[in-house]
C-alpha cells in the first residue's frame, strides 16, 4: 500500500507543445491511410513465398549488380558471371529469386526456374542495363556502363 501512494504523489514532467505546433488532420487523411494500406498489400503480394534472407542476399546481389553497371569499369560479361557465381553459390534461393525478379516486372517465373543460371543472370544483367538507360533518358546522368 505504501508503494501506491509514493507513486500517487509522484510528480511527472509534462512537455508542453505551443498553440502554434498544434495541427488539425488533413482532409484527405483517409485516402492517404486506404493508399498505404493498398501499398502494403501490394509489397506483401509481391514478397509472398520468400524468406528474409533469401531478399537480404537478393537485394545484396543487385545493388553489387548495379554499382557494376553504373561504374561503367566492368565488363558485361564480367556482371553476367558475378550474377551467375551468387545464383550458383546459392541454389536453393533461385525459385525465390524467381520470384523476386519476375513478379515487380509481371513477368512468369516458371520459366525463369527452367532456364540455366547463365541465362538467369543475363536476364537480370539486361534489365538493370533497360533501368540504367530510362534513369539516363529521364535526365539522371549517371555514368553509362563499358560494353
Amino acid at each position: 500500500m505504501k508503494n501506491h501512494v509514493a507513486n500517487a504523489n509522484m510528480l511527472l514532467p509534462v512537455v508542453r507543445r505551443p498553440r502554434a505546433s498544434w495541427t488539425i488532420p488533413p482532409v484527405d487523411a483517409a485516402e492517404r491511410l486506404e493508399k498505404e494500406r493498398r501499398e502494403e498489400e501490394r509489397r506483401k503480394a509481391l514478397i509472398e513465398g520468400t524468406t528474409s534472407d533469401g531478399r537480404i542476399l537478393w537485394c545484396m546481389m543487385n545493388d553489387r549488380a548495379r554499382k557494376m553497371i553504373e561504374s561503367g569499369v566492368h565488363s558485361a560479361e564480367e556482371v553476367v558471371a558475378m550474377i551467375e557465381g551468387e545464383i550458383n553459390e546459392f541454389p536453393m534461393l533461385r525459385s525465390e529469386w524467381a520470384i523476386m525478379f519476375a513478379r515487380p516486372r509481371g513477368l512468369g517465373v516458371e520459366h525463369l526456374l527452367h532456364t540455366s543460371a547463365r541465362s538467369f543472370a543475363i536476364f537480370i544483367h539486361f534489365a538493370h542495363q533497360l533501368e540504367l538507360l530510362a534513369r539516363q533518358q529521364a535526365g539522371d546522368h549517371a555514368p553509362s556502363p563499358k560494353p
